[in-house]
C-alpha cells in the first residue's frame, strides 16, 4: 500500500482517515509497466502490472480486540481497486480473510471467516461464557460508517455451541440448523449488538445487546423470545455492580424445571464453563399469562418478585391462580440463618400435582411451611405440610390398605376416600425426604407414618398404623386409663389399628401389613411396628431392597 501510494506512482490516494496498519511479514513484490517511448507521454498510454504477495504476516489491533498473524495474502492492484486475500489467524484462530478499497476514495472494506471458540471470544472483548459455549462459525463483514465506527454485519452458525439462561434454567445443547445474524458497532463507549436475531428448530430470539469497552454485558433487550411452545415472552437484562435486574413478560412459561430446582436443588458441578451461572445475583419481576406446571396444572396471571443472591433465591413473593380460579401464593422470606418458605393454596390437589408431590388428591386448603438452610443443597428444616377437607380418588394403595386393614364385614369402600385433615412433619437434605408422626384423620379412615423417600429415584420406606373405622375406633380414646391402653396413648390410632409397611418406589409402592397387630392393644402395638429407614435398592432390579 505504501509503494501503490507513491508520488511517483500514484496507483492509490492516501486516505488520512485511514492510517495504514503497522504489519511485520514478508512481500514479494513484481511491478511492471508498459508505455511507448515518446516525450510527454499521455497518461492514458502508461500502463501499470503488479504481482504481490505477502507471507508471515502480523497486524496487532486490526481492528479492536483483533490480532491477525499467519497471513498469506495476494494483493491484487485493479484500476478500480486494490484487493486483498488470502488464509490468516485471527486471534489464533484459522481464518479466510480479504479487505478491499477503492482507489479514489470510499470506506475499506475487510470480510473473515472463521470458526470462534471461548477463549477467541474473550480476546475480542466479547465474554458471554455464561451464555455460550462451543465453537461458532462466523462470517463477518467489516465496514466503518459515517460517524466513523467499525461495523461488524455477522452471520453466525451456532449449530456446535450451547447455548443457556441460567437464571431461567434453560439450557439448549449443540442443534443443526442453529444460526444469528446482528451488527457488532464499535465506539468509544463500547460495543452494541444491533438487529439481533436467532432462529433454529423451535427457537427465536430478536433484540439488541449492549456492551462496555471491556466486553462486559451492560444491557440484553430480547422484545421476542420463543425458547419452545410454553415458553414465549420478552425480557429486559441490566447488570449492575454485582446484581443484573431482570423484567421479564410474556405469554407462556414452563415453570417444571424451576419447581425442580426448588425442591431438589442441583449439585454444582462447573458444567459448562460458565464462571457465575450458577452462582448470580439477581433481581426479577415478572408476569405471565400463563404458566406451565407438574402434571399438567396451568397456573393463571402469574407474578413474580424474586432476589436471589449467590445462586440462590433469597427472596421471593409468586402469587396466581388455577384454572378453576382457585388462589396458590407462594413466599420465601429471609432469616439470620435461612429462609422461610411458606406456600399457600385454595386447591391443595392442584398444588400438590402442580409441585409434582402427589397427584390423587382433588380440592382442599393446603398450607405448607419450612426453614431452608443456606448448606450446599438448601436442606429443609422444621417442615410442615397440612391439607384440610380433600379426597384421595383412585388410589390403588389406599384402597390396599384399606381392604387389608378394615374388619372384613364392612363394604367395599368407593373410589373416593375422604379426610378431614392431613398433618406431615418432615425434613429434607440432598439425598432424602424424612417424615416422622405424619397423621391423616377421615371420618372412615385413619393413619400415622413414618418414613423415608430417597429424592434420587423415589424409593421409599414408610410404616405406620392404618385405623379403619376410625371414628368408632377412637371412640374410647378420651376415656381415661382405658382409652390410653386401648390406643396407646395416640389420638390418631384406635382400638382396631393395623401396623404397615410400605417399600418400592412412589410409582410401584410395595405394601406389607402385620394382621396381629389388629389383635394388640394400642399400648402393646408399637411391638408389631415395622421400623423404616433409609431404602436401599437392590441394583439387578431396581427395586428397594429393604
Amino acid at each position: 500500500l505504501a509503494l501503490a501510494s507513491h508520488p511517483d506512482v500514484k496507483m492509490v490516494k492516501p486516505d488520512p482517515s485511514e492510517p495504514l496498519p503497522k504489519a511485520k511479514g514478508t512481500a514479494h513484490v513484481k511491478l511492471g509497466i508498459t508505455m511507448p517511448l515518446i516525450k510527454d507521454v499521455p497518461k492514458e498510454r502508461v500502463q501499470v502490472t503488479t504481482e504481490m504477495t505477502v507471507k508471515d504476516v502480523e497486524v496487532n489491533d486490526l481492528a479492536p480486540g483483533i490480532d491477525l498473524s499467519n497471513g498469506d495474502f495476494t494483493i491484487t492492484l485493479s484500476p478500480d481497486k486494490v484487493d486483498i486475500a488470502g488464509p490468516a489467524k485471527i486471534n489464533g484462530q484459522p481464518a479466510k480473510i480479504s479487505w478491499s478499497k477503492p482507489r479514489e476514495g470510499g470506506k475499506s472494506t475487510a470480510q473473515f471467516s472463521a470458526t470462534v471458540d471461548d477463549k477467541s471470544r474473550e480476546r475480542m472483548g466479547i465474554d458471554l461464557s455464561d451464555y455460550l459455549n462451543g465453537p461458532v462459525g462466523v462470517d463477518a463483514t467489516m465496514t466503518k460508517d459515517q460517524a466513523g465506527r467499525t461495523v461488524f454485519d455477522v452471520k453466525a452458525d451456532l449449530s456446535n455451541a450451547t447455548m443457556r439462561l441460567a437464571t431461567l434454567s434453560w439450557k439448549r445443547s449443540a442443534t443443526d440448523g442453529t444460526n444469528a445474524t446482528f451488527k457488532l458497532v464499535n465506539s468509544d463507549q463500547g460495543r452494541s449488538v444491533q438487529d439481533f436475531k436467532l432462529d433454529g428448530p423451535g427457537l427465536h430470539l430478536k433484540g439488541a445487546i449492549e456492551l462496555t469497552t471491556q466486553g462486559k454485558l451492560k444491557l440484553v433487550n430480547m422484545s421476542e423470545i420463543k425458547l419452545d411452545e410454553d415458553n414465549v415472552f420478552s425480557i429486559r437484562a441490566i447488570p449492575g455492580d454485582g446484581t443484573t435486574d431482570l423484567q421479564i413478560a410474556g405469554t407462556n412459561l414452563d415453570a417444571r424445571p424451576y419447581i425442580k430446582t426448588i425442591i431438589s436443588p442441583p449439585p454444582k458441578t462447573g458444567e459448562g464453563g460458565g464462571r457465575a451461572s450458577q452462582n448470580q445475583d439477581f433481581t426479577l419481576r415478572a408476569h405471565f399469562d400463563k404458566v406451565v406446571a407438574n402434571r399438567g396444572e396451568i397456573i393463571k396471571n402469574v407474578t413474580a418478585n424474586l432476589r436471589a443472591r449467590g445462586g440462590k433465591i433469597a427472596e421471593a413473593n409468586i402469587q396466581g391462580t388455577f384454572v378453576n380460579d382457585q388462589l396458590i401464593t407462594a413466599t420465601l422470606v429471609p432469616l439470620p440463618k435461612g429462609r422461610e418458605m411458606r406456600v399457600k393454596s385454595t386447591d391443595a390437589g392442584s398444588a400438590m400435582r402442580a409441585a409434582n408431590f402427589y397427584s390423587k388428591i382433588a380440592g382442599g386448603s393446603l398450607d405448607f411451611y419450612a426453614l431452608v438452610g443456606n448448606e450446599e443443597g438448601s436442606p429443609l428444616r422444621n417442615g410442615i405440610l397440612t391439607i384440610q377437607d380433600f379426597d384421595v380418588r383412585n388410589e390403588a394403595t389406599l384402597a390396599e390398605l384399606d381392604k387389608r386393614g378394615k374388619p372384613t364385614k364392612n363394604g367395599p369402600r368407593s373410589e373416593s376416600v375422604s379426610f378431614n385433615i392431613l398433618h406431615l412433619p418432615f425434613s429434607a437434605d440432598e439425598g432424602f425426604i424424612r417424615f416422622k408422626d405424619g397423621t391423616v384423620r377421615g371420618p372412615t379412615m385413619c393413619a400415622t407414618a413414618d418414613g423415608v423417600i430417597r429424592k434420587s429415584d423415589n424409593a421409599l420406606d414408610v410404616a405406620g398404623t392404618v385405623v379403619p373405622a376410625c371414628g368408632l375406633s377412637r371412640a374410647f380414646n378420651n376415656v381415661p386409663i382405658i382409652g390410653d391402653i386401648l390406643s396407646g396413648g395416640n389420638y390418631n390410632e384406635g382400638i382396631f389399628g393395623v401396623t404397615y409397611a410400605m417399600s418400592g418406589t412412589l410409582a410401584d409402592p410395595q405394601i406389607r401389613m402385620n394382621p396381629m397387630s389388629a389383635l394388640a392393644p394400642g399400648i402393646l402395638r408399637r411391638l408389631f411396628d415395622f421400623n423404616p429407614k433409609a431404602p436401599t435398592v437392590d441394583p439387578n432390579t431396581g427395586k428397594s431392597a429393604n
